[in-house]
């Protein structure tokens, strides 16, 4: 990020896939202000989050599942 805001540049959003989601990331993107597009991976758990916004997301993605797994019966 450092050689891009050197260059004149700005990060303006982070797109990653789930190898990317850890709360050392969500935390980072946030203080600099980044939009985050990070897939959450499918084994999270809502108790190890540090991050609000990874908190409000997984808790989000939880909430879906739940859901549509009370439709499938």
């Amino acid at each position: 990020m450092e050689n891009i805001e050197d260059k004149g540049g700005e990060v303006v959003q982070a797109n990653a896939d789930g190898a990317y989601d850890a709360n050392d990331n969500f935390e980072f993107l946030e203080a600099h202000n980044i939009i985050l597009a990070i897939k959450i991976r499918k084994n999270v758990e809502s108790g190890r989050l540090r991050s609000p916004q990874r908190t409000q997301r997984v808790e989000k993605i939880l909430n879906l599942l739940s859901y549509l797994s009370a439709l499938a019966v």
